[in-house]
């Protein structure tokens, strides 16, 4: 029987020299180590639950100012 080849590229190349077996084990610890996938971004939050929504915004610099900003 035939063995497949591997359709997936190999996570790390060596591109030039040639590591020992302690080197390369060292590089993928600190690459463990310094974290894995980024996270998941997050959804945004819904705007009835924005506590920004409760702040008092600016007056219109005109006449009417104050009531073109309370006023459908």
């Amino acid at each position: 029987m035939s063995e497949q080849p591997d359709a997936t590229p190999p996570a790390l190349r060596v591109v030039r020299g040639t590591p020992s077996p302690e080197e390369l084990v060292a590089v993928v610890a600190v690459l463990a180590a310094r974290g894995g996938a980024p996270e998941p971004a997050r959804a945004p939050r819904p705007q009835w639950s924005d506590p920004s929504r409760t702040l008092r915004g600016g007056v219109a610099p005109s006449r009417v100012g104050w009531r073109a900003r309370h006023l459908p």
